[in-house]
């Protein structure tokens, strides 16, 4: 509706929701704005204008004002926003030269960013708050020649004369473009080796492209635009990957079908916002919406609904789980959590800087954490509530300048030695007893890894690769280990042989069209229209016979086949004479299982809190009789402390600091110790309390309460200098761990990684000497270990969630439990515990560590509640939705499905457009509630996550910079054109090393 000046005063949309807008009439400037009028949800936003400007000084929301101060040339020269609840004010400032080219730029911790320019208005120089420079240089046209970062990297590009992009060149390694008659790219030669061609049609779209591999992808497209039909093939001609799409009258996706048989449909209401999501079985999830679009519930395929609720400036409230239970927050004016109140986890509180960081969490057991930075906004100390602190220091070298160069904390120091391109080229870890491990890395010309030196000796990792860049073989000191690695287009492997054996070990893997695995040399995989694995064999070794003299080998086919629920919950697991299934409640707590093993059958009954998602016990019978019962306790924050047989004692970080078995004055404890980055890095030996005393004795019994309840403090004895050291990758992958020596920690092991699109595999392993072969599955999971004679050394049997234990060839494959004396064989004994994708078996916890906290395959579900809260899934303590056949859970944080990296890898291959991926709807809505709760307004428990799990996202990343993009933004200088390719009607270019937009190229770390 329009009034009589012709401005609009009232729109409806298509479900009715009204906006209404009052006018400053004489000057056409919207005053005030009502979403959602005359509806619960209605939310108000006032604005005040510029008497001169049509600029705002002004604008009121709800619990927030935003205001802005200008000069007389119309240049704002502050910002203020203000929480009007708390009062708590933001304050950005700029000054401006004589050419109203802004000279400096204050944010609201004092930092000051300064720029300088030559006589054309280019920036010569960005210099943030620390002194960090980065400068520019650049050519008559105007166009950026060049670029120093502030640790000296330089990176300089070419221009033809349509101020295209012919090269980009960083420390020496060069990229290069060449470009269609009529503008666009056609083809990009990385510094790899890699070269990609891209082809369009008459009306100049993107249709496809191809490389130097002989891999290709094709686009079909409608009238609009859209890729109705995709399809990536090899180097033979075969397909590796298809989707197709249909697009409604709208332009918006309806349905998808990837690779032979998945699926996916969705439904829209009238505003053509995401209401339905239904996978190729026709179970739906719907989500309902309110006045402001936002979403607010979503119902799942079993009918059970979760809820958010918002406050005027969207930022949630509340969410409620499909259980009903309710995770409250307070907010303030940036959207951040300042206290968060859930039965799961207690309630917690967070103080935020004038950067809006947070500088100090309580969690609900009342310890305190303080956090400092630097001008930067990154994390230079960090106290906890024990008195332990965690130091950070940066820019300590020339070539470290912008990146973390050291850390001290609890467990010790580490320290990085980084060249040119920031990369590190050697960490050396040292523990508070002693202990030192050094990780050392070599990189070719081109950019590529070159080579890993292991840690105590574990030998020198060379990699080779092929003319194009692609990995085609692995070396330990000089020797081949892996060699004639075959990939498909989607960065995943087909083939390889393990080169040390004798006769060497062939490694296959097939693919289906979606990217799927679906055979292996030791196992095949069946997937329904939803993608979810409902048959999978295994080759597994057994006892030849059941005699326990004999050391005779047997080996067969298994096969499971596997039942899920309606929202894709495992619910049986069958083999023949080997079946399990499992029960849950609404939020996917598990409510009872059955197990039926060797002819007996074991059933359970879980009990979980009525008001929190808390496992408290379960009851247990064996074939109908004989109940058992085992309850469970919880601290404030959430984390298990006993579980029936053992108890725990966590840190002031929230990290397991100690399990002990039993319960007595002579129960074993094995102590641990985590650094800053969150990766655990010592584990002791078993240590016993004080042997001798009596009971009645307070002095006796002191000395046993401190001890099981102190931390790792190997000064203290020589027992906690005893156990086995960790050493991690970049990547956070286990590389290698190292024994004390002490007779419960004696040897060492390397684990060695193929790099896929699906994530770090392990492909072999060094222990104590003997190299093996391990043979990963469809997660990357290990599950078999073959020695350099060939034969099978150790197995892990496909279980619904890792709760059955591993076999080994030295005790004839035979589950040790049902078949305590089975008999031997000559082979060794090979103790490997690597589990699911970064878990790691401990014995003495009964627990699978894994990163951020730690599993348990027993229950399926982990001992501690998520660290980054709901921002990883409704369920807190449960393990990737119940499905560990589809999805990990690397860091213990949040599941991960590999094919949406495989998705990520085609569109940086195959130059896919963002865009047409946005138009996949695909759990959007269950994205958006999770964003919101993770997003710039981070929850005490998102804080708690950012304690130590942030180790790559703060802890290691780069000073911030002002990047070049942005420093002409700010001089209001339009230099787009030094950038970009001048083709803006053309799509974004994507590949595995750099990325091409329309204004220009951007490195890896974008």
């Amino acid at each position: 509706m329009q009034d009589a000046n012709g401005l609009i005063i009232s729109e409806t949309d298509f479900k009715g929701a009204i906006t209404t807008t009052t006018w400053d009439v004489a000057r056409r400037l919207p005053t005030t704005v009502v979403y959602a009028s005359g509806t619960p949800d209605a939310k108000t936003v006032t604005t005040q204008w510029h008497t001169t400007f049509s600029l705002p000084v002004l604008v009121t929301e709800p619990g927030r004002t935003t205001a802005y101060t200008y000069d007389a040339g119309g240049n704002v020269l502050s910002k203020t926003i203000t929480d009007t609840v708390t009062n708590k004010a933001q304050l950005w400032q700029w000054t401006y030269n004589t050419s109203q080219l802004v000279d400096t730029a204050t944010e609201p911790n004092g930092a000051v960013t300064s720029y300088t320019y030559d006589t054309r208005g280019n920036a010569l120089t960005s210099t943030n708050a620390l002194g960090h420079v980065t400068g520019y240089t650049y050519d008559n046209a105007n166009r950026v020649t060049g670029s120093t970062a502030p640790n000296g990297l330089v990176t300089t590009y070419t221009y033809d004369q349509r101020d295209r992009l012919l090269t980009q060149t960083v420390g020496g390694q060069t990229t290069v473009l060449t470009y269609k008659p009529f503008g666009a790219v056609e083809t990009v030669s990385l510094p790899t080796g890699l070269v990609l061609t891209y082809p369009y049609d008459t009306a100049h779209r993107l249709t496809g492209w191809s490389n130097n591999r002989g891999e290709s992808g094709t686009y079909t497209l409608d009238a609009m635009g859209n890729r109705t039909a995709e399809q990536i093939k090899d180097s033979a001609g075969n397909v590796a990957w298809s989707v197709a799409r249909t697009v409604n009258n709208i332009n918006r996706l309806s349905a998808k079908t990837e690779g032979p048989n998945q699926t996916m449909g969705f439904g829209y209401d009238a505003n053509g916002e995401l209401t339905r999501s239904t996978n190729g079985l026709n179970q739906s999830t719907n989500y309902g919406l309110d006045g402001l679009r936002r979403v607010k519930t979503v119902t799942d395929a079993a009918n059970a609904s979760a809820t958010l609720k918002y406050n005027a400036l969207d930022a949630v409230t509340e969410a409620k789980d499909f259980k009903g239970v309710a995770t409250a927050y307070t907010r303030d004016a940036q959207g951040n959590a300042t206290t968060e109140a859930s039965a799961d986890t207690g309630g917690a509180s967070t103080q935020y800087d004038a950067l809006g960081l947070p500088s100090q969490i309580t969690d609900a057991l009342g310890q305190a954490t303080t956090i400092a930075r630097d001008l930067l906004g990154r994390p230079t100390s960090l106290v906890f509530a024990d008195g332990k602190t965690t130091t950070l220091r940066y820019d300590l070298t020339a070539n470290s300048k912008g990146y973390l160069s050291e850390i001290v904390d609890r467990s010790g120091t580490t320290e990085y030695t980084r060249d040119a391109f920031g990369r590190v080229t050697l960490k050396k870890q040292t523990l508070i007893n002693g202990s030192v491990q050094q990780v050392s890395y070599a990189y070719n010309p081109n950019g590529t890894l070159a080579s890993i030196g292991y840690p105590n000796g574990g030998g020198t990792l060379t990699h080779a690769y092929d003319s194009s860049g692609r990995l085609t073989g692995l070396s330990l000191n000089g020797n081949p280990l892996v060699s004639g690695i075959a990939w498909n287009p989607l960065g995943q492997p087909t083939a390889w042989t393990w080169a040390f054996a004798s006769p060497s070990l062939a490694a296959s893997r097939s693919y289906d069209t979606a990217g799927r695995l679906t055979a292996t040399e030791f196992s095949s995989y069946v997937y329904d229209a939803a993608g979810r694995i409902t048959s999978l064999t295994q080759n597994l070794y057994q006892p030849g016979d059941t005699d326990p003299t004999h050391s005779t080998l047997a080996n067969a086919n298994v096969t499971w086949s596997v039942d899920y629920s309606a929202v894709g919950r495992i619910t049986g697991f069958n083999a023949t004479g080997n079946t399990t299934g499992f029960g849950y409640d609404a939020n996917g707590n598990r409510a009872s299982s059955t197990r039926l093993l060797n002819g007996q059958t074991t059933s359970r009954t879980y009990t979980v809190g009525s008001t929190s998602n808390q496992l408290t016990g379960f009851s247990q019978t064996l074939n109908g009789a004989s109940s058992t019962s085992v309850a469970y306790g919880y601290n404030a924050n959430g984390g298990m402390l006993t579980d029936g047989l053992r108890s725990y004692t966590y840190d002031a970080e929230g990290r397991l600091a100690a399990a002990t078995t039993g319960a007595t004055d002579t129960s074993p404890t094995t102590r641990y110790a985590h650094n800053a980055l969150g990766q655990r890095v010592f584990k002791t030996e078993p240590l016993y309390p004080p042997s001798q005393g009596d009971e009645a004795d307070p002095g006796f019994m002191q000395s046993l309460i401190a001890f099981f309840t102190k931390l790792w403090n190997p000064s203290t004895t020589q027992a906690e200098q005893l156990g086995y050291a960790y050493t991690y990758d970049e990547q956070g992958s286990l590389i290698a761990e190292v024994g004390s020596g002490g007779t419960k920690s004696a040897g060492q092991a390397s684990y060695i990684y193929l790099p896929t699109g699906n994530g770090a595999m392990p492909i072999a392993a060094i222990i104590n000497g003997s190299t093996y072969a391990v043979h990963s599955d469809h997660l990357n999971t290990p599950r078999k270990l073959t020695n350099s004679d060939g034969n099978a050394v150790w197995q892990w049997g496909y279980s619904a969630f890792g709760e059955d234990k591993p076999t080994t060839a030295k005790n004839r494959f035979a589950n040790l439990d049902a078949t305590p004396n089975p008999g031997t064989t000559s082979i060794s004994e090979v103790k490997f515990n690597l589990r699911y994708p970064g878990q790691y078996s401990d014995d003495e916890s009964g627990l699978f560590y894994n990163y951020f906290r730690s599993y348990d395959a027993r229950t399926g579900r982990y001992s501690q509640p998520d660290p980054i809260g709901l921002g990883g899934g409704w369920n807190r303590f449960g393990y990737v939705s119940a499905n560990p056949l589809k999805f990990t859970d690397p860091l213990g944080l949040a599941e991960y499905l590999g094919l949406p990296v495989i998705e990520g890898h085609l569109r940086w291959l195959s130059g896919i457009q963002g865009a047409d991926f946005d138009k996949d709807p695909f759990d959007a809505p269950n994205r958006e509630m999770l964003d919101r709760l993770r997003r710039g307004e981070e929850s005490p428990w998102d804080v708690a996550f950012y304690r130590h799990e942030m180790a790559e996202a703060d802890l290691c990343r780069p000073a911030r910079k002002l990047p070049l993009e942005d420093a002409l933004k700010v001089q209001k200088q339009s230099h787009e054109q030094v950038l970009r390719n001048q083709q803006n009607r053309e799509k974004d270019l994507y590949h595995p090393d750099v990325v091409f937009r329309n204004r220009g190229v951007f490195g890896k770390d974008w």
